[in-house]
């Protein structure tokens, strides 16, 4: 199997996942921090699954894996609230 397609497996579990979070958040109340802590693991949890993929990728072809330059979702949310005032 290759990595593209496990990627696509990752993927469409982990937004499975999101999709019955999402309705167990519109049947419950659940509050904003909770879902967000939730999802901010759930995050964390599809990150690490797919810098596991790339190890593994890179030990196959005796490379260095391309290291991470996405801005952490907490980091994000701090600059957006700095732009938006």
């Amino acid at each position: 199997m290759s990595e593209a397609e496990v990627k696509d497996i990752l993927d469409s579990a982990f937004e499975e996942e999101a999709l019955i979070i999402g309705g167990l958040v519109a049947l419950y109340d659940v509050g904003n921090d909770v879902v967000s802590k939730l999802m901010n693991g759930l995050d964390a949890v599809r990150e690490k699954a797919l810098r596991r993929l790339e190890r593994g990728r890179a030990k196959e072809h005796g490379t260095r894996p391309r290291p991470d330059f996405t801005p952490h979702p907490e980091i994000e949310r701090f600059l957006e609230k700095v732009r938006s005032t």
